[in-house]
């Protein structure tokens, strides 16, 4: 006897390696889908910030047509109130015409705002998964600790069964030699 003892262990993670494998794939998948939502919702963000400037610059012009319109039509309007009224006609039209585009960019504002609703409610989803994935993943990896912790004390358990009647032997050997 050399003194020597091997324990051998025989770890079988790869069910555990094949589950976590799997669900990183599919989260892989999700963060992919992930960055293209972020990006389209980017584009949709900015295309609402548009929108609700374009129909905010209408309202007012809307209101300042309206107040200089009325001040022409009581008959006390200074000639700053004129050249006014004529820039805001030439560049908005009429009250009509500006009340019209006003309606129009504020249903394209709304639009805009479902869409960007829709998007981020898809894009919270996305999030959700990739965290219950994250969350499958940890929980995997835990089982396949305690599975490699139950596995070394098997095979302790196994040396300790072999390792007793070795060390009973050797002492035997140590008194009959004394």
């Amino acid at each position: 006897m050399d003194g020597e003892i091997t324990i051998g262990t025989n770890l079988s993670t790869d069910k555990f390696d094949k589950q976590i494998a799997q669900l990183e794939k599919k989260m892989k998948k999700e963060e992919d889908k992930k960055l293209v939502i972020e990006t389209k919702l980017g584009s949709q963000e900015s295309d609402l910030e548009q929108a609700i400037k374009k129909t905010d610059e209408l309202a007012d012009a809307y209101q300042r047509l309206k107040k200089v319109q009325d001040t022409l039509a009581s008959g006390n309007a200074t000639p700053a109130q004129f050249a006014e009224f004529q820039d805001l006609q030439a560049t908005y039209g009429s009250l009509e015409q500006l009340g019209a585009n006003f309606d129009k960019a504020l249903s394209k504002q709304d639009a805009l705002e479902q869409k960007v609703a829709q998007t981020r409610y898809r894009y919270d989803e996305i999030n959700t998964s990739v965290s219950e994935y994250q969350q499958k993943i940890a929980g995997i990896q835990l089982q396949k600790q305690v599975s490699e912790v139950e596995r070394l004390k098997e095979g302790f358990k196994s040396v300790g069964g072999v390792v007793r009647p070795v060390i009973l032997g050797v002492q035997h050997q140590v008194a009959v030699h004394r």
